[in-house]
């Protein structure tokens, strides 16, 4: 679900393993909006899975990066979403992870950053999963979640110009 097209200026990237029922809120969000939107301008979505720093030379040339995933916080709150910002990502010095492919997407982050193809703005928004338990589907609780979830995504895209129909 990688099609770069080189005039697209922003990027979604799903993150998230899909075999494992919340944990792949990303790749799922990712390909609802990808069905039922068109963008203008256009956008291009990106199926990271769990391909961590493999995903680094996909990410050059944007200047907006959307990023969604499952996020584990400690304490734990099920259905708590939460949108994390450039600086604290690429600021990230450990002390918990951030999402359950933090090393990945903090490697993959920190080596764009050391290349000079950082996006100019990256967003995380990061869903804790009610479950991580075998199965192809969302939770009906975090299916639940997903029309709130269009909405903060939707208005991430517009406040970067990117409008929806």
């Amino acid at each position: 679900m990688s099609n770069r097209d080189l005039e697209n200026d922003v990027a979604i990237l799903g993150l998230g393993n899909s075999i494992l029922t919340d944990e792949g809120i990303g790749i799922h969000l990712l390909e609802f909006l990808s069905e039922k939107y068109h963008f203008s301008p256009s956008i291009d979505f990106i199926n990271g899975g769990t391909a961590g720093i493999d995903l680094t030379y996909l990410l050059q040339g944007y200047s907006t990066l959307i990023i969604l995933d499952a996020v584990i916080c400690s304490p734990s709150q099920p259905g708590k979403i939460h949108r994390v910002e450039q600086d604290r990502l690429l600021n990230h010095q450990g002390g918990g992870r951030i999402s359950p492919h933090h090393l990945g997407l903090h490697d993959l982050l920190a080596l764009a950053e050391f290349m000079g193809t950082v996006p100019d703005t990256i967003h995380l928004i990061g869903i804790e999963p009610f479950y991580l338990d075998w199965g192809l589907h969302l939770s009906p609780q975090m299916q639940a979640l997903v029309p709130k979830l269009e909405h903060h995504i939707i208005d991430l895209l517009q406040c970067h110009g990117v409008t929806s129909t």
